[in-house]
């Protein structure tokens, strides 16, 4: 199983200081993380704006690298203007599989939660499909 995980679903994990790890071995056990290069590529804008956005971004940013030293994640990009696009066109990858995109953006749920299991967090703590 692979997990996508798209730019304000990391965000929201680092704000709310969530292990993603153990908290996505509670649910599925064994599974690939990716983060498509445009996601990476938005949180590093981020990390260099203005505001309190800054600060969680660069944590955000810090558990991507972290993720991606330990082996644990990998990034992946196709052709795309933006995020939403390039997670888009990943699920459409034969090589994936099984899929579950991680996002809280309710426009890119409804573009995609016909074709795959979407994963959110809930209460600030807890994620659920």
């Amino acid at each position: 199983m692979n997990i996508i995980l798209d730019t304000n679903f990391l965000i929201y994990a680092a704000k709310y200081k969530i292990d993603l790890i153990a908290e996505l071995d509670r649910l599925y056990g064994k599974y690939d993380l990716i983060v498509p290069h445009m996601v990476f590529l938005e949180i590093e804008k981020l990390r260099k704006g203005k505001g309190k956005g800054k600060f969680v971004a660069s944590l955000a940013l810090a558990i991507t690298k972290k993720l991606i030293e330990d082996k644990k994640l990998k990034i992946m990009g196709v052709e795309s203007r933006n995020a939403d696009e390039e997670i888009i066109k990943l699920l459409e990858l034969p090589e994936l599989g099984d899929e579950i995109v991680a996002t809280m953006d309710s426009e890119l749920s409804r573009k995609i939660k016909k074709e795959v299991r979407i994963l959110k967090i809930r209460q600030k703590r807890y994620f659920s499909e």
